[in-house]
């Protein structure tokens, strides 16, 4: 039986259906970290894998001229997030610690 080629379309499909899940974004979540895509430190940061990276969230339809402005808003929800849950009042709990 002859392998079929897979398009383009049905490889980013593919990516979206899987890495729209929750266990699809904790393991995205990890490769990325594995490649270094959050790294921060310059010695950390191969240009290689950061290329990987990128590729994965290309197929995942993020990187592109068309949608890299939703996954900036994503970016921006993040950073607002982040922001209101250093604001908010930590519990009992925490301050025992």
């Amino acid at each position: 039986m002859a392998e079929e080629r897979l398009s383009t379309e049905q490889v980013m499909e593919a990516y979206s259906r899987i890495f729209s899940t929750q266990d699809g974004i904790i393991v995205l979540g990890d490769i990325l970290s594995q490649l270094g895509f959050f790294a921060n430190c310059p010695g950390q940061i191969k240009p290689e894998c950061i290329a990987v990276a990128n590729t994965i969230l290309s197929r995942c339809g993020l990187l592109n001229s068309v949608s890299s402005e939703i996954y900036l808003s994503g970016i921006s929800y993040a950073i607002n997030l982040a922001i209101a849950s250093e604001r908010m009042p930590a519990n009992e709990e925490e301050n025992d610690v």
